[in-house]
């Protein structure tokens, strides 16, 4: 077998190894594309009822603190509330209202103990008590509204981190596997000019020795030129 021929194996040998080592680069970058983004998926889905459930108090804040509208499907503060439409959101709070029934029920019954449900004590006791109560318990109730958009803030600040962490890992994947197609055909492309140099010189010595050498070089041509031809075409 002439050198020529010995080089174009050796080339074979060594793109065939090539796309192997490629093809597995790559697979291994898809794989672990697909289990990062299934990691991702899962993180954001145990994170999201955290988030969910603290934007719920942008909108009771937008109203007590600002006096607008909160528009959960847009995320825009717009539209001004009267004073009874801000406190309302105060005033309905099951808390609070809670702590109101119990304590103007525990002085409608000590005043009907004393027969002073209807008098005019009776109720300046209970509308002192309901201010007292709002006063105390409007800071506490802006205080869990501030704790509660907190879970939003921290579970947003996670899925936001997750999906950029999961971005660059799946990026640093492709741009390996983009790297190993590179190579691949470099190689290919090296293999190539190589098997071509090594035809050339063959041919060149057959045609340099006579009649003889000219048809050995004719012969020897023809055997390494279908030999190229079946490398190039897949052969």
């Amino acid at each position: 077998m002439g050198s020529g021929a010995v080089a174009g194996l050796g080339a074979v040998a060594g793109i065939y190894a090539g796309n192997k080592a490629a093809s597995a680069q790559r697979r291994a970058a898809a794989e672990a594309n697909n289990r990062i983004e299934a990691g991702k998926s899962g993180a954001i889905e145990q994170l999201s009822p955290y988030s969910e459930y603290g934007r719920q108090a942008f909108t009771p804040l937008s109203a007590l603190m600002f006096g607008t509208k909160f528009n959960e499907d847009t995320g825009e503060f717009k539209g001004n509330l009267t004073n009874e439409e801000r406190l309302a959101y105060f005033q309905e709070d099951p808390g609070y209202q809670y702590q109101l029934e119990q304590g103007i029920g525990a002085l409608d019954r000590s005043a009907a103990a004393s027969g002073m449900l209807d008098s005019g004590n009776t109720m300046k006791a209970v509308q002192q008590y309901g201010q007292d109560l709002a006063n105390q318990s409007y800071s506490a109730y802006i205080d869990n509204l501030l704790g509660q958009l907190g879970y939003a803030q921290q579970a947003d600040t996670n899925i936001a981190n997750t999906i950029t962490g999961a971005a660059n890992t799946m990026a640093n994947y492709s741009y390996a596997g983009g790297m190993a197609n590179a190579a691949k055909y470099a190689n290919l492309s090296n293999a190539a000019f190589n098997i071509a140099g090594q035809a050339a010189g063959v041919s060149g010595g057959g045609s340099g020795g006579g009649s003889g050498g000219q048809s050995g070089g004719q012969t020897g041509g023809g055997s390494s030129g279908s030999f190229f031809a079946n490398l190039f075409s897949g052969g």
